[in-house]
């Protein structure tokens, strides 16, 4: 697991120590192993090499690597650790055995991508012809894929109420902060802005939950009955979150500087009704949202000389933890067609 000759001689040297405390591993009922990895030294990246394949960047969590492992087998997995100067560390072998994965387990986990875009930014008119291209291209991205856009400084940011404004500058916050656009982060991990294919956004270990969002929408009394079951005998610390966004719209011309016309899964508005997770085994949770809560903006642009109503809505929720993971443990959508928004 040696670096290239020519990058190693850019290296300053250092020592960089990581300990792992046992030789072998076994993958939980969903196939993900999760590997408790300690060191002194700070911001450090991780690697893996499995049987002797390509080196994978690590997703460290928690002080744990994960490691998804979804076929039966015993693997042997190399594991380093570099810093952001590039030293590296002594490489670990253990060996991480899988049973695969238990269909009865657990239930598939959809994707939440978040995405922080802007009218005015030129590299944000690929991210969205990617975003595009790829759910209209990949049936499986298409089913599992629940997008909120959220604008920074532009028209469709300036035409929300002041209080969906101070929630999108909240999700700014909760990730400690947006310093670039596009940035985008799936299932509450920053990921590729401009993705190729459907595994650039899905996340290594975090392909399966022990919840399920079950989601039905009374049309003749505009309101949304959400029940969430989970699997285990207690509930995360998470909260739950509902939003509406526009599923899209194609301007004539294009209402910012970047000549992007295309815009889709916009934020509109948020239920005032954040709640806690409750949901276990033996008593599911179920919340009721009103769509009479719901306001819908017109959209203005050009120095508010135009201006849209927006017809075209989804209804979109997500769980997401609290302790410091920020993990979004499931997500769902639904199409609103029979609503029009008043």
């Amino acid at each position: 697991l040696d670096l290239d000759a020519n990058v190693q001689s850019l290296i300053v040297e250092k020592d960089i120590e990581i300990a792992i405390a046992e030789a072998t591993f076994s993958a939980d009922s969903f196939g993900v192993a999760r590997i408790p990895i300690t060191s002194e030294d700070q911001g450090l990246l991780y690697y893996y090499q499995i049987d002797g394949g390509d080196i994978m960047q690590g997703l460290f969590d928690n002080g744990e690597l994960i490691l998804n492992l979804p076929d039966q087998g015993s693997y042997n997995v190399s594991i380093f650790a570099k810093d952001y100067s590039l030293n590296q560390s002594s490489t670990h072998d253990i060996i991480v055995i899988s049973n695969g994965i238990d269909s009865s387990a657990g239930y598939e986990r959809n994707i939440l991508i978040e995405k922080f875009t802007a009218d005015w930014c030129g590299p944000c008119v690929g991210s969205s012809d990617s975003f595009r291209d790829l759910l209209s291209l990949d049936t499986e991205a298409f089913d599992k894929v629940n997008m909120i856009r959220f604008g920074v400084h532009e028209h469709l940011l300036y035409s929300l109420s002041g209080d969906v404004q101070d929630f999108v500058r909240s999700r700014k916050d909760f990730y400690n902060g947006v310093s670039s656009v596009p940035t985008v982060f799936s299932n509450g991990f920053e990921s590729e802005s401009h993705p190729n294919i459907f595994q650039d956004i899905q996340r290594t270990g975090l392909n399966f939950t022990s919840y399920d969002i079950n989601v039905d929408f009374n049309s003749s009394n505009d309101y949304i009955d959400v029940t969430i079951s989970n699997l285990s005998d207690s509930a995360d610390d998470a909260i739950i979150t509902a939003v509406i966004v526009e599923d899209s719209y194609t301007y004539n011309q294009a209402p910012g500087s970047n000549g992007q016309t295309y815009f889709a899964h916009s934020l509109l508005d948020v239920f005032d009704n954040e709640v806690d997770l409750t949901a276990t085994s033996s008593n599911s949770q179920t919340i009721t949202y009103e769509l009479s809560d719901i306001t819908i903006p017109p959209i203005s642009w050009n120095n508010d000389s135009n201006t849209r109503i927006p017809t075209d809505f989804s209804f979109i929720i997500f769980i997401q933890k609290t302790d410091g993971s920020k993990e979004v443990l499931q997500s769902a959508k639904l199409s609103l067609d029979d609503w029009d928004g008043k």
